[in-house]
């Protein structure tokens, strides 16, 4: 997809994508780990712009699908120095 295709159809410039759903057949989906953690960054619709907003309130207004998408990380002893 180039990003001409990508402007037109969701009204954002490439770099500065934001999780606001532009169109109904669109669903925004975010880490399970994102709940509860404060003020995030995210792309605004421009690439020379970020939204800094909480986000708890971005998940409601987004309407977002809130999953465990992140790969787990767990701690491992061998890799500490």
């Amino acid at each position: 997809v180039s990003a001409e295709q990508v402007t037109e159809a969701l009204g954002f410039e490439v770099g500065g994508i934001g999780p606001f759903p532009v169109h109904e057949a669109l669903q925004v989906v975010v880490d399970t780990q994102i709940r509860g953690s404060g003020h995030v960054v995210c792309g605004s619709g421009l690439k020379t712009r970020s939204v800094e907003i909480d986000a708890d309130h971005l998940i409601q207004l987004s309407k977002a699908l809130v999953t465990p998408i992140a790969k787990a990380v767990t701690e491992r002893s061998d890799l500490l120095l």
